[in-house]
């Protein structure tokens, strides 16, 4: 039922991106091209008095992964390509502000080496709420990235890198991922070309060991501005939808479609 419930929470949301963006300028429309569910798992560790907090099903509470002073950069697969494009980041279920020092957003490079690889000379500083390069979401808060302009072809992958100073707790997790999309490294390597041989970040809590690989965070949409007579599908149904027992972040049933 948990991944039924994810998926149905994608369908609206990315419904609402489309029907939210739609007023933005003309003569296209807003649309998502990527969209993936945020949930969490992730809580306070400890009370106020100090025991370790339970669930009323005995369950222990697990703390977000923190970074501090790191990159994490995500590489997602589109759909329709498009000349200008934004992000949805997301700090729903978060407990603490979460600032996002810098953030931008490239060209994935196709069959490199390293899965992290971007083009070079495609990579573009994203600004936040009408020209900010910084922003801080709230407990609770989502919001889109300023409109960029980018052309990208359909089924392109675009990278996206965001820089955080930090400290941070990444609360909002997709848990479900077959392949590794998501890098997480020291310092800000958002213009890097590659982050395979860069030291890794150092993460606590849920994630302690330096590897954010199998989830994706924070990122939750990305959208494109397309004709107004484009249209969007929207999947959505158990595990297999969301890309359980896939290969590769091409292989789910709705991306093959």
């Amino acid at each position: 039922m948990k991944n039924v419930r994810l998926l149905q929470v994608l369908a609206l949301a990315s419904l609402s991106a489309a029907t939210a963006c739609a007023a933005a300028a003309s003569p296209g429309k807003w649309v998502g091209t990527w969209a993936q569910s945020m949930t969490s798992d992730y809580h306070q560790l400890t009370s106020v008095d100090g025991a370790v907090t339970k669930e009323a099903s005995g369950r222990t509470l697990v703390q977000a992964p923190s970074l501090h002073d790191a990159t994490l950069r995500q590489v997602v697969l589109t759909s329709v390509g498009g000349e200008r494009v934004r992000i949805h980041l997301s700090n729903y279920y978060g407990l603490k502000p979460l600032t996002i020092t810098a953030a931008t957003l490239a060209l994935g490079a196709k069959n490199a080496s390293d899965p992290s690889a971007i083009v070079a000379g495609s990579s573009h500083r994203l600004r936040f709420d009408g020209g900010k390069s910084s922003i801080t979401l709230a407990p609770g808060q989502v919001l889109w990235s300023d409109p960029l302009p980018l052309r990208f072809a359909p089924l392109a992958t675009l990278a996206i890198s965001l820089y955080m100073a930090g400290p941070v707790e990444l609360s909002d997790v997709h848990p479900m991922q077959n392949q590794r999309i998501s890098f997480a490294v020291a310092g800000d390597q958002t213009q890097a070309l590659a982050l395979a041989r860069k030291p890794l970040a150092k993460v606590t809590g849920a994630a302690a060991g330096n590897r954010l690989d199998g989830h994706l965070y924070v990122l939750d949409g990305v959208a494109v501005e397309v004709p107004q007579t484009t249209r969007g599908i929207v999947a959505f149904g158990d595990s297999i939808t969301d890309g359980a027992y896939a290969t590769a972040p091409s292989k789910p049933w709705p991306q093959v479609l």
